[in-house]
Protein backbone atom coordinates (compact mmCIF):
# COMPACT_ATOMS: atom_id res chain seq x y z
CA UNK A 1 0.00 0.00 0.00
CA UNK A 2 1.23 3.53 -0.32
CA UNK A 3 2.07 6.65 2.24
CA UNK A 4 -1.19 7.62 1.63
CA UNK A 5 -2.92 4.81 3.47
CA UNK A 6 -4.60 5.27 6.83
CA UNK A 7 -2.51 2.23 7.57
CA UNK A 8 0.66 3.56 7.98
CA UNK A 9 1.69 6.70 10.21
CA UNK A 10 4.67 8.71 9.39
CA UNK A 11 6.19 8.13 12.93
CA UNK A 12 6.25 4.23 11.62
CA UNK A 13 7.36 5.92 9.11
CA UNK A 14 10.12 7.71 9.99
CA UNK A 15 11.42 4.72 12.38
CA UNK A 16 11.62 2.15 9.83
CA UNK A 17 14.21 5.26 7.96
CA UNK A 18 16.34 5.34 11.01
CA UNK A 19 16.20 1.46 11.15
CA UNK A 20 17.79 1.74 7.11
CA UNK A 21 20.24 4.46 8.49
CA UNK A 22 21.75 2.63 11.15
CA UNK A 23 22.20 -1.06 8.78
CA UNK A 24 25.55 -2.02 7.30
CA UNK A 25 24.62 -0.83 3.70
CA UNK A 26 23.90 2.80 4.99
CA UNK A 27 26.45 3.17 8.00
CA UNK A 28 29.27 4.22 6.39
CA UNK A 29 28.12 6.77 4.14
CA UNK A 30 26.74 9.39 6.03
CA UNK A 31 25.91 11.61 2.73
CA UNK A 32 23.38 9.02 2.28
CA UNK A 33 21.34 8.67 5.44
CA UNK A 34 21.40 12.75 4.99
CA UNK A 35 19.93 12.19 1.78
CA UNK A 36 17.32 9.47 2.75
CA UNK A 37 16.07 11.68 5.90
CA UNK A 38 15.32 14.59 4.04
CA UNK A 39 13.33 13.12 1.68
CA UNK A 40 11.66 10.87 3.94
CA UNK A 41 10.57 13.50 6.30
CA UNK A 42 9.64 15.74 3.37
CA UNK A 43 7.46 13.04 2.14
CA UNK A 44 5.68 12.33 5.59
CA UNK A 45 5.12 15.84 6.51
CA UNK A 46 3.73 16.58 3.02
CA UNK A 47 5.96 19.16 1.89
CA UNK A 48 6.95 17.59 -1.43
CA UNK A 49 7.31 21.18 -3.11
CA UNK A 50 10.61 21.14 -2.04
CA UNK A 51 11.53 17.77 -3.51
CA UNK A 52 12.76 18.97 -6.40
CA UNK A 53 16.23 18.40 -7.65
CA UNK A 54 17.56 22.25 -7.56
CA UNK A 55 15.91 22.71 -4.50
CA UNK A 56 17.47 19.82 -2.44
CA UNK A 57 20.67 20.69 -4.36
CA UNK A 58 21.10 24.09 -2.78
CA UNK A 59 19.42 23.02 0.71
CA UNK A 60 21.59 19.28 1.03
CA UNK A 61 24.47 20.36 -1.08
CA UNK A 62 25.05 24.16 -0.59
CA UNK A 63 24.26 24.53 -4.46
CA UNK A 64 23.43 28.32 -5.62
CA UNK A 65 19.75 27.99 -5.92
CA UNK A 66 19.57 29.06 -9.33
CA UNK A 67 22.53 26.50 -10.34
CA UNK A 68 22.62 24.65 -13.58
CA UNK A 69 21.13 20.72 -13.00
CA UNK A 70 22.56 19.64 -16.28
CA UNK A 71 26.05 20.71 -15.27
CA UNK A 72 25.49 19.11 -11.27
CA UNK A 73 24.42 15.95 -11.14
CA UNK A 74 25.15 15.80 -6.99
CA UNK A 75 21.25 15.26 -6.49
CA UNK A 76 20.89 12.33 -9.53
CA UNK A 77 23.99 10.69 -8.17
CA UNK A 78 22.99 10.83 -4.41
CA UNK A 79 19.36 9.68 -5.58
CA UNK A 80 20.94 6.12 -7.52
CA UNK A 81 23.10 5.33 -4.83
CA UNK A 82 20.51 5.42 -2.09
CA UNK A 83 18.39 3.94 -4.51
CA UNK A 84 21.42 0.83 -4.39
CA UNK A 85 21.76 0.88 -0.87
CA UNK A 86 18.07 0.37 -0.17
CA UNK A 87 18.21 -2.42 -2.89
CA UNK A 88 20.41 -3.80 -0.58
CA UNK A 89 19.28 -3.19 2.51
CA UNK A 90 16.21 -5.30 1.63
CA UNK A 91 18.36 -7.86 0.56
CA UNK A 92 19.48 -8.84 3.38
CA UNK A 93 17.00 -7.16 6.06
CA UNK A 94 15.78 -9.30 8.75
CA UNK A 95 11.98 -10.41 9.08
CA UNK A 96 10.96 -7.71 11.40
CA UNK A 97 11.92 -5.04 9.03
CA UNK A 98 10.71 -6.71 5.97
CA UNK A 99 7.26 -5.42 6.66
CA UNK A 100 7.67 -2.31 5.11
CA UNK A 101 9.56 -1.35 2.24
CA UNK A 102 10.76 1.64 1.17
CA UNK A 103 11.77 3.32 -2.55
CA UNK A 104 12.14 6.05 -4.45
CA UNK A 105 10.91 6.21 -7.88
CA UNK A 106 13.06 6.66 -10.68
CA UNK A 107 12.31 10.46 -12.09
CA UNK A 108 11.42 11.67 -8.95
CA UNK A 109 12.83 12.23 -5.28
CA UNK A 110 10.18 11.38 -2.97
CA UNK A 111 10.00 8.11 -0.78
CA UNK A 112 7.06 5.39 -1.72
CA UNK A 113 6.12 3.12 1.43
CA UNK A 114 4.69 -0.11 0.51
CA UNK A 115 3.36 -2.69 3.69
CA UNK A 116 4.71 -5.89 3.04
CA UNK A 117 2.61 -9.30 3.94
CA UNK A 118 3.74 -9.97 7.64
CA UNK A 119 5.35 -13.04 7.98
CA UNK A 120 3.94 -16.12 9.84
CA UNK A 121 3.41 -16.49 13.19
CA UNK A 122 5.21 -18.68 15.02
CA UNK A 123 3.48 -20.14 18.16
CA UNK A 124 5.93 -20.17 21.20
CA UNK A 125 5.95 -22.05 24.35
CA UNK A 126 5.23 -19.83 27.94
CA UNK A 127 8.48 -20.77 29.87
CA UNK A 128 7.64 -21.98 32.79
CA UNK A 129 7.32 -19.46 36.20
CA UNK A 130 10.65 -19.10 37.57
CA UNK A 131 11.16 -18.09 41.40
CA UNK A 132 11.12 -14.53 42.69
CA UNK A 133 14.70 -13.09 42.93
CA UNK A 134 15.43 -11.22 45.84
CA UNK A 135 16.57 -7.50 45.19
CA UNK A 136 20.33 -6.52 45.59
CA UNK A 137 21.92 -5.17 48.61
CA UNK A 138 22.14 -1.37 48.09
CA UNK A 139 26.00 -1.64 48.27
CA UNK A 140 25.84 -4.00 45.99
CA UNK A 141 23.66 -1.86 43.20
CA UNK A 142 25.59 0.80 44.45
CA UNK A 143 28.59 -0.47 43.13
CA UNK A 144 27.32 -2.03 39.98
CA UNK A 145 26.20 1.25 39.27
CA UNK A 146 29.73 2.69 39.05
CA UNK A 147 31.04 -0.23 37.85
CA UNK A 148 28.44 0.29 34.83
CA UNK A 149 29.80 4.15 34.41
CA UNK A 150 33.24 3.40 34.22
CA UNK A 151 32.13 0.81 31.20
CA UNK A 152 29.78 3.45 29.47
CA UNK A 153 32.62 6.10 29.78
CA UNK A 154 35.32 3.73 28.29
CA UNK A 155 33.21 2.56 25.27
CA UNK A 156 31.88 6.20 24.66
CA UNK A 157 35.29 8.16 24.38
CA UNK A 158 36.52 5.86 21.50
CA UNK A 159 33.03 5.52 19.80
CA UNK A 160 33.09 9.61 19.64
CA UNK A 161 36.47 9.73 19.02
CA UNK A 162 35.71 7.42 15.44
CA UNK A 163 33.10 9.71 14.45
CA UNK A 164 34.69 12.95 14.59
CA UNK A 165 37.76 11.39 12.69
CA UNK A 166 36.52 8.94 10.39
CA UNK A 167 34.69 11.66 7.87
CA UNK A 168 38.28 13.11 7.77
CA UNK A 169 39.51 9.72 6.93
CA UNK A 170 37.31 8.71 3.99
CA UNK A 171 37.60 12.11 2.38
CA UNK A 172 41.29 11.48 3.19
CA UNK A 173 41.16 8.24 1.02
CA UNK A 174 39.05 9.92 -1.42
CA UNK A 175 41.34 12.92 -1.70
CA UNK A 176 43.95 10.89 -2.45
CA UNK A 177 42.88 9.03 -5.36
CA UNK A 178 41.74 11.90 -7.36
CA UNK A 179 45.06 14.47 -6.49
CA UNK A 180 47.20 13.73 -9.36
CA UNK A 181 43.79 14.88 -12.06
CA UNK A 182 43.51 18.36 -10.40
CA UNK A 183 45.58 21.35 -10.30
CA UNK A 184 47.50 19.60 -13.76
CA UNK A 185 46.86 22.78 -15.81
CA UNK A 186 45.44 20.53 -18.43
CA UNK A 187 41.43 19.72 -18.39
CA UNK A 188 40.44 15.82 -17.48
CA UNK A 189 39.28 14.08 -20.09
CA UNK A 190 37.01 12.09 -19.49
CA UNK A 191 35.82 8.89 -22.56
CA UNK A 192 32.90 6.73 -21.87
CA UNK A 193 32.40 3.50 -24.11
CA UNK A 194 30.00 3.63 -26.95
CA UNK A 195 27.26 1.65 -28.47
CA UNK A 196 27.86 -0.17 -31.90
CA UNK A 197 25.33 -0.92 -34.32
CA UNK A 198 25.49 -2.38 -37.74
CA UNK A 199 23.79 -1.71 -40.87
CA UNK A 200 23.34 -2.74 -44.06
CA UNK A 201 25.36 -1.37 -46.75
CA UNK A 202 23.86 0.55 -50.09
CA UNK A 203 25.35 -2.53 -52.50
CA UNK A 204 24.16 -5.66 -50.19
CA UNK A 205 20.45 -3.62 -49.61
CA UNK A 206 20.15 -3.19 -53.38
CA UNK A 207 20.86 -6.92 -54.09
CA UNK A 208 18.81 -8.13 -51.02
CA UNK A 209 15.92 -6.28 -52.55
CA UNK A 210 16.29 -7.36 -56.34
CA UNK A 211 15.89 -11.04 -54.68
CA UNK A 212 13.18 -10.55 -52.34
CA UNK A 213 10.66 -7.52 -52.13
CA UNK A 214 10.09 -8.31 -48.41
CA UNK A 215 12.77 -7.63 -45.83
CA UNK A 216 15.07 -10.72 -44.66
CA UNK A 217 13.71 -12.82 -42.54
CA UNK A 218 16.85 -12.92 -40.46
CA UNK A 219 20.29 -11.01 -41.14
CA UNK A 220 23.62 -12.55 -41.46
CA UNK A 221 26.48 -11.63 -39.10
CA UNK A 222 28.34 -8.62 -39.64
CA UNK A 223 30.73 -8.84 -42.35
CA UNK A 224 32.51 -6.94 -45.43
CA UNK A 225 29.25 -5.99 -46.83
CA UNK A 226 27.82 -4.48 -43.23
CA UNK A 227 28.83 -1.39 -42.37
CA UNK A 228 29.62 -0.04 -39.00
CA UNK A 229 27.77 2.91 -37.52
CA UNK A 230 30.53 5.02 -35.02
CA UNK A 231 27.39 6.29 -32.80
CA UNK A 232 28.21 8.60 -30.08
CA UNK A 233 25.27 6.65 -27.93
CA UNK A 234 26.10 5.71 -24.60
CA UNK A 235 24.28 2.90 -22.12
CA UNK A 236 22.70 3.75 -19.30
CA UNK A 237 26.10 2.56 -16.99
CA UNK A 238 28.53 4.53 -18.88
CA UNK A 239 25.99 7.57 -18.37
CA UNK A 240 25.95 7.45 -14.56
CA UNK A 241 29.48 6.30 -14.35
CA UNK A 242 30.56 9.36 -16.07
CA UNK A 243 27.52 12.04 -14.03
CA UNK A 244 29.27 10.35 -10.60
CA UNK A 245 32.80 11.29 -11.49
CA UNK A 246 32.06 14.40 -13.23
CA UNK A 247 30.18 15.85 -10.30
CA UNK A 248 32.59 14.52 -7.71
CA UNK A 249 35.93 15.95 -9.90
CA UNK A 250 33.59 19.50 -10.44
CA UNK A 251 33.21 20.49 -6.99
CA UNK A 252 36.97 19.84 -6.61
CA UNK A 253 37.35 22.55 -9.45
CA UNK A 254 38.63 20.69 -12.31
CA UNK A 255 37.39 20.94 -15.50
CA UNK A 256 36.10 17.58 -17.08
CA UNK A 257 35.53 17.45 -20.69
CA UNK A 258 33.59 14.43 -22.04
CA UNK A 259 34.55 12.04 -25.06
CA UNK A 260 32.47 9.15 -26.64
CA UNK A 261 34.66 6.21 -28.40
CA UNK A 262 37.45 6.74 -29.68
CA UNK A 263 37.34 10.28 -29.74
CA UNK A 264 40.99 10.46 -28.57
CA UNK A 265 44.36 11.54 -29.79
CA UNK A 266 47.79 9.77 -29.14
CA UNK A 267 48.77 13.37 -28.01
CA UNK A 268 45.74 13.80 -25.50
CA UNK A 269 46.75 10.52 -24.17
CA UNK A 270 50.22 11.72 -23.34
CA UNK A 271 49.22 15.24 -21.88
CA UNK A 272 46.47 14.92 -20.23
CA UNK A 273 44.68 12.87 -17.15
CA UNK A 274 42.44 10.82 -18.59
CA UNK A 275 39.46 8.50 -17.43
CA UNK A 276 38.13 5.68 -19.41
CA UNK A 277 35.00 4.28 -18.89
CA UNK A 278 33.43 0.98 -19.95
CA UNK A 279 35.63 -2.04 -20.86
CA UNK A 280 33.84 -4.16 -24.26
CA UNK A 281 32.55 -0.73 -25.18
CA UNK A 282 35.79 1.25 -25.19
CA UNK A 283 38.75 -0.09 -27.14
CA UNK A 284 41.68 2.24 -24.89
CA UNK A 285 39.73 0.29 -21.40
CA UNK A 286 40.75 -3.06 -23.47
CA UNK A 287 44.41 -2.01 -24.46
CA UNK A 288 45.53 -0.53 -21.48
CA UNK A 289 43.84 -3.47 -19.29
CA UNK A 290 45.56 -6.09 -21.89
CA UNK A 291 48.73 -6.60 -20.13
CA UNK A 292 47.79 -6.24 -16.51
CA UNK A 293 46.82 -9.04 -13.85
CA UNK A 294 42.93 -8.45 -14.02
CA UNK A 295 42.20 -7.96 -17.86
CA UNK A 296 39.12 -8.57 -19.99
CA UNK A 297 38.58 -11.42 -22.37
CA UNK A 298 35.77 -11.95 -24.92
CA UNK A 299 35.93 -15.21 -27.09
CA UNK A 300 33.31 -16.73 -29.55
CA UNK A 301 31.81 -19.97 -29.60
CA UNK A 302 31.63 -21.98 -32.90
CA UNK A 303 28.21 -21.35 -32.78
CA UNK A 304 28.94 -17.67 -32.53
CA UNK A 305 27.54 -17.02 -28.84
CA UNK A 306 30.38 -15.02 -26.75
CA UNK A 307 31.88 -15.81 -23.55
CA UNK A 308 32.85 -12.60 -21.54
CA UNK A 309 34.73 -12.34 -18.29
CA UNK A 310 37.53 -11.05 -15.98
CA UNK A 311 40.55 -13.28 -15.66
CA UNK A 312 43.55 -13.32 -13.59
CA UNK A 313 46.54 -13.47 -15.01
CA UNK A 314 48.67 -14.89 -12.02
CA UNK A 315 46.53 -17.71 -11.46
CA UNK A 316 45.69 -19.53 -14.78
CA UNK A 317 41.96 -20.33 -15.07
CA UNK A 318 40.55 -18.24 -12.30
CA UNK A 319 38.11 -16.39 -13.74
CA UNK A 320 34.86 -14.20 -12.97
CA UNK A 321 31.91 -13.69 -15.25
CA UNK A 322 27.64 -13.02 -15.78
CA UNK A 323 25.33 -15.57 -17.27
CA UNK A 324 25.03 -15.69 -21.00
CA UNK A 325 21.96 -14.00 -21.91
CA UNK A 326 21.03 -10.00 -20.68
CA UNK A 327 17.78 -10.97 -19.37
CA UNK A 328 19.54 -14.01 -17.21
CA UNK A 329 22.01 -11.51 -15.25
CA UNK A 330 21.79 -11.42 -11.88
CA UNK A 331 25.33 -10.58 -10.92
CA UNK A 332 28.25 -8.21 -12.80
CA UNK A 333 31.69 -7.95 -12.25
CA UNK A 334 34.01 -4.96 -12.72
CA UNK A 335 37.57 -3.60 -12.52
CA UNK A 336 38.89 -0.83 -11.39
CA UNK A 337 42.62 0.63 -12.79
CA UNK A 338 44.41 3.34 -11.17
CA UNK A 339 47.90 2.68 -12.87
CA UNK A 340 50.89 5.65 -13.56
CA UNK A 341 51.91 5.93 -17.61
CA UNK A 342 55.79 5.53 -17.45
CA UNK A 343 56.76 7.78 -19.84
CA UNK A 344 54.43 10.32 -19.31
CA UNK A 345 53.97 10.15 -15.24
CA UNK A 346 50.31 11.01 -15.87
CA UNK A 347 47.54 8.82 -14.11
CA UNK A 348 45.17 6.83 -15.66
CA UNK A 349 41.75 5.24 -14.71
CA UNK A 350 39.60 3.17 -15.87
CA UNK A 351 36.31 1.43 -14.27
CA UNK A 352 34.79 -0.74 -16.48
CA UNK A 353 31.92 -3.94 -15.81
CA UNK A 354 31.61 -6.66 -17.98
CA UNK A 355 27.99 -5.32 -18.74
CA UNK A 356 26.80 -1.65 -18.43
CA UNK A 357 25.65 -2.76 -14.48
CA UNK A 358 29.43 -3.38 -13.44
CA UNK A 359 30.07 0.08 -15.24
CA UNK A 360 27.42 2.07 -13.09
CA UNK A 361 28.99 0.52 -10.00
CA UNK A 362 32.90 0.87 -10.79
CA UNK A 363 32.36 4.19 -11.56
CA UNK A 364 30.04 4.95 -8.00
CA UNK A 365 32.95 3.19 -6.65
CA UNK A 366 35.50 5.42 -7.25
CA UNK A 367 34.03 8.78 -6.05
CA UNK A 368 32.41 6.85 -2.57
CA UNK A 369 34.51 7.98 0.54
CA UNK A 370 34.01 5.49 2.33
CA UNK A 371 33.96 2.47 -0.18
CA UNK A 372 37.44 3.73 -0.71
CA UNK A 373 38.27 4.73 3.05
CA UNK A 374 37.76 0.55 3.22
CA UNK A 375 40.17 -0.52 0.58
CA UNK A 376 43.18 1.58 1.69
CA UNK A 377 42.75 0.30 5.41
CA UNK A 378 44.36 -2.79 3.86
CA UNK A 379 46.98 -0.95 1.28
CA UNK A 380 50.56 0.10 1.99
CA UNK A 381 50.92 3.23 3.56
CA UNK A 382 52.09 4.81 -0.24
CA UNK A 383 49.17 3.22 -2.01
CA UNK A 384 48.61 6.36 -3.75
CA UNK A 385 51.86 6.46 -5.52
CA UNK A 386 51.91 2.72 -6.75
CA UNK A 387 49.60 1.30 -9.49
CA UNK A 388 46.46 -0.44 -8.23
CA UNK A 389 43.47 -2.84 -9.23
CA UNK A 390 40.32 -3.51 -7.33
CA UNK A 391 38.32 -6.56 -8.45
CA UNK A 392 34.33 -5.86 -7.89
CA UNK A 393 31.22 -7.95 -7.56
CA UNK A 394 27.65 -6.28 -7.43
CA UNK A 395 24.14 -8.51 -7.31
CA UNK A 396 21.07 -6.95 -9.37
CA UNK A 397 17.86 -6.26 -7.30
CA UNK A 398 15.42 -5.94 -10.49
CA UNK A 399 17.92 -4.89 -12.26
CA UNK A 400 19.19 -2.48 -10.53
CA UNK A 401 23.02 -3.29 -9.10
CA UNK A 402 23.66 -3.11 -5.23
CA UNK A 403 26.43 -1.57 -3.39
CA UNK A 404 29.50 -3.72 -4.89
CA UNK A 405 32.03 -5.88 -3.00
CA UNK A 406 35.73 -5.79 -3.13
CA UNK A 407 37.15 -9.48 -4.95
CA UNK A 408 40.34 -8.95 -5.14
CA UNK A 409 42.73 -6.04 -5.30
CA UNK A 410 46.52 -5.49 -6.57
CA UNK A 411 48.66 -3.22 -5.83
CA UNK A 412 52.20 -3.01 -6.97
Amino acid sequence: MALSSADLAPGEVLAHIEEICTSPPFLESQKCQQFLRYVAESTVEGRTDLLKERLIGAHLYQRPADYDTAEDAIVRVRANEVRRRLAQYYETAPGKSRSLRVSIPAGAYLIKVESAPPLPAVEKTAPPPSEPMAPPAGRASGRRLRVASVVVFAVAVPLVAWMLFRPQAEAAALGRFWAPFLNTGHPVLLCTGSIRYYYLSPELRRRLEQRSPKPPASSAEPGPEWALENTRLVSKGNFHASSYITAHLSRQGARVQVRVGNDLSMEELASHPIILLGAFSNPFSMEFNRDLRFHFVRTVAPDESSYSRIEDRDRPGQAWSTPDYPNRIDHDFALVTRIRQPRTGRYLVIAGGITEHGTQVAGDFVVDESSLAALTKGLPADWDRKNLQVLLRTNLVNGTPTVPTVVAYHVW
